[in-house]
């Protein structure tokens, strides 16, 4: 078995071979469904201001770049990690929007407040201030993330004299953000431009694919499945007893495995090149 992750001419890439599959990966894109549900939609914080005892007035924005089909509602979470609550909530100020979210438009920037917030009385010395939607489920924004899809988009020091709130400032969040990020994987920090051509030998591509090695064929995965790359395999080395002349390259269906046809392909020197990305296929079949 062999397993590694190469840098060759400059471009990383990585491959994986043992007796039942071969995995090669040139590092062209990178599937991350756990993003797709994140909504091109940052909310900010816009204005702030201290009205005096245990009372601010706070203003957010939403800079919207995406849509959205239904209407949610706004969640506001005021954090404190001394608490004892789950989700370090302090006390809330969830409200109505002013303009339904199914009617935001890409380039918008929705003003929503002024709204007076007063504090509990407690003694906590600062607040988060976290926002976000939610319609059964919170929505997944663009933002500093809490990693419970709430965005923090600032941080309220409480000053008390004698147990007396005696002046409130806002924070800066920016140290968070850069610790947060710093923190982050950066999972296309080593990708290469769509295209690039990486040969392991066994197996070249521009893509990524998975080739199961089965007695009478081989089984071609690409990833992701819906797009469009080249695939050439040497027949030679996964495949000694295939005669070339009778190589049939044939796309089935994702789920239902029904067949979806020939695949063309050409054969020259002992490898065999296709293009994968066909709709609706899910895997291909080398045989002979």
């Amino acid at each position: 078995t062999e397993v590694c992750t190469v840098r060759h001419q400059g471009k990383f890439a990585d491959y994986a071979e043992c007796p039942q599959y071969v995995f090669a990966d040139a590092r062209t894109s990178i599937h991350m469904p756990y993003l797709q549900g994140e909504k091109e939609i940052e909310p900010k914080l816009r204005a702030f201001e201290y009205l005096g005892g245990n009372r601010v007035r706070l203003t957010y924005e939403w800079h919207v770049n995406d849509t959205l089909e239904e209407d949610y509602h706004c969640f506001v979470h005021f954090l404190h990690e001394g608490t004892g609550h789950a989700e370090q909530i302090a006390f809330q100020q969830d409200h109505e929007l002013p303009k339904p979210t199914s009617q935001w438009r890409k380039g918008e920037t929705i003003i929503d407040g002024p709204y007076e917030v007063t504090f509990p009385d407690d003694a906590q010395d600062y607040y988060d201030i976290t926002i976000g939607l939610f319609r059964g489920g919170r929505l997944s924004l663009k933002g500093l993330s809490d990693g419970r899809n709430r965005i923090l988009i600032g941080r309220l020091r409480v000053e008390r004299e004698g147990g007396e709130i005696t002046r409130v400032t806002l924070g800066d969040v920016q140290d968070m953000a850069k610790r947060a990020a710093a923190a982050r994987a950066n999972f296309r920090a080593h990708l290469n431009p769509p295209g690039t051509w990486v040969d392991f030998g066994t197996v070249a591509t521009d893509g990524s694919v998975k080739v199961n090695r089965e007695p009478d064929r081989l089984v071609v995965f690409p990833y992701p499945r819906d797009r469009s790359f080249r695939v050439t395999l040497d027949l030679k080395a996964l495949a000694p007893k295939a005669v070339p002349g009778r190589v049939r390259v044939r796309a089935l269906a994702a789920r239902t495995l029904k067949e979806l046809g020939e695949t063309p392909h050409a054969f020259q020197g002992g490898r065999l090149t296709f293009k994968v990305g066909r709709p609706g296929a899910g895997r291909y079949l080398v045989t002979w």
